[in-house]
Parts: C-alpha cells; structure tokens; sequence
C-alpha cells in the first residue's frame, strides 16, 4: 500500500488504537546486544478481545437489511423497521449503476440513484435541513450513521468508476476519510462488496467509499486498517453447521463469541451472511455479539431499542 508519509502514520496510530498494545517490548526487540547478534525473535501476545474497544461505525440498530431491493419498498420497508445497514447489489451497464441480484433481473429503470441515493439525500433534507458531520438519515439518532452495503455484481473497474462519479453528487452526506487521512462519519455510510478491489482505493488519502472484509482480516498479521475495512462479513456455514432451529451446539457457540469478540476488539462490525434467519438465530447472534444481524427480515428482526455502543 502506497500512501504518503502523514497518513501512513495516521492509519497506524488507529489501528494500533483499535487492536490495543501488542504485548511486545519493541525498544528491547530492536537492539542488538553487545557482541554484535541480533536478540531472539520476540513472542507476540495478541491482546485478549476488548469488549470496551470503540466500533468504528456508531449503528443505531443491528438490522442489516439483505438484498433489500426485493422488499415490497426497497429502502422505504427497511429504514421503517429500523435497519442501520441496507444491501443493494448492482451491474455497471454503460456507465449505469442498475440494482438487480443477477442478470436475468436487470431492469433499466431500477438505479442505485433512484432507488437508494435520491430517497436517503431527501430525507436527510426534510428532516436534517441538510447533511455534514452530525446528521442522520433519523434526525432522533444523531452522531449514528446508515451504511449503504453496495454488492459489486460484475466488472469492478467499470463500477467502481461509474460509482465515483455518481457518488461526487452525494459528497455532503457520505462519510469520507479527508485529505489529511481523517475519518469523518456522516449520515451515509459508503461500504463496498462483491466484485470490489479495495486494493484501488487503499493508496488513496480521500475518499469516500469503506469495504467489506472477511473473517480471514481479523487474524492476519497486519489486519487492514479499520478506516478502510470497517466491516467484516463471512457466510454462516463457512463456520457453523447450525440451521437456527434448536441449540446452538457449544462448541459452535463459544467459536461465535470468539469471533465476535476478535471483530469488537478491532473495532469492525461483523456480519454472517447467509445465516439462518429466524428468531432464535437473531437472539444467539445477539447474545454473542454479532453487531450487524442479516435478515430478509428486517420488520420481524428489528429490536425496539438502539444497541449499546462503548
């Protein structure tokens, strides 16, 4: 990754203050003793997960609405149940971003413009009297934001080009990492899956566009900065066998917790998609510290107060 000096040292001081020391005495490791031999290499203690540690994203729900354009009112169903995060998955057709799951499902007049951006920009205007830092999508939730979860379905450059230009109209509302490489959280949050190279932006120092991770970021030994991967996701029987019905088996369980647990320590929000969507699967998700539940449900899902944030 290629950045300018500043802001190589910005995005280390913010991982370092999401992931806690590193249990190493670096001053003693990088001497050489006096006969001129390198000391032995130092053991790494990673820190034991904080549950304290502060969730990049402040969400005021943890309702992800998935694949929320088949919802009778796309966007309009889901901000209604209180989701804090809404799926879109889009093609790039001739410099259009159109919203479908496949290709057989593309339809021309159904734009990420029309169908997500235009309805969150005047709503933010009705209710906010504008967007900049502070404003939210529901002027009662203020300093919380709405991630945008945009699912890049084919060509990647031809999207992510397309995507700059449409979200330069959109600049006053989307959180952004500035010029100075500053994280600044607005009222939309721009984050990016799929087809999507995050390796395109990531030399960039202002933008206006986050991405999706995986679970296999939280265990590598440099993770990504959490202002450029502020989300992990990972499908549910990757990990778990369990189908939602019944008990979670304890060793399903406790491997939840732990991944739940290494995601907060990190301060990423983390996600499963493709889990059982169902009462009991929403509640151990929950208990266990999962911060985005995936449904196609978000009416039934949703919970009648915010979740708590450190």
């Amino acid at each position: 990754m290629k950045q300018n000096s500043a802001a190589q040292l910005f995005v280390t001081a913010l991982v370092m203050l999401s992931l806690g020391a590193m249990g190493c005495d670096r001053s003693a490791n990088d001497r050489i003793d006096q006969t001129g031999n390198s000391p032995p290499a130092p053991t790494v203690v990673t820190p034991e997960p904080d549950s304290t540690t502060e969730l990049r994203l402040k969400l005021h729900s943890d309702v992800h609405s998935h694949n929320d354009y088949y919802r009778d009112r796309p966007l309009l169903d889901a901000l209604d149940a209180g989701a804090a995060s809404i799926e879109a998955d889009v093609f790039s057709i001739n410099g259009q971003l159109v919203v479908a799951h496949t290709a057989p499902e593309i339809v021309g007049a159904n734009l990420l413009r029309t169908m997500y951006l235009e309805p969150l920009r005047e709503r933010l205007l009705k209710s906010n009297g504008g967007g900049g830092p502070n404003s939210a999508i529901d002027p009662t939730r203020a300093g919380s934001t709405l991630i945008l979860l945009i699912d890049f379905k084919n060509d990647p450059t031809a999207t992510m080009t397309a995507l700059d230009v449409l979200l330069s109209e959109y600049d006053e509302m989307l959180s952004r990492v500035d010029e100075n490489g500053a994280f600044e959280a607005r009222a939309v949050t721009i984050v990016l899956t799929g087809r999507a190279d995050r390796r395109r932006v990531a030399s960039g120092v202002s933008r206006r566009v986050f991405f999706d991770g995986s679970i296999s970021d939280l265990t590598r030994a440099e993770p990504p900065p959490v202002d450029l991967v502020p989300l992990v996701s990972d499908k549910w029987d990757k990990h778990f066998a369990w189908n939602g019905s019944g008990t979670m088996p304890g060793d399903e369980l406790s491997r939840l917790k732990d991944l739940a647990a290494k995601a907060r320590s990190q301060g990423r929000l983390l996600r499963f998609w493709a889990a059982p969507d169902t009462p009991e699967a929403w509640k151990v998700q929950r208990a266990a510290g999962v911060t985005l539940v995936n449904t196609d449900q978000p009416k039934e899902a949703r919970i009648d107060k915010p979740i708590a944030q450190p």
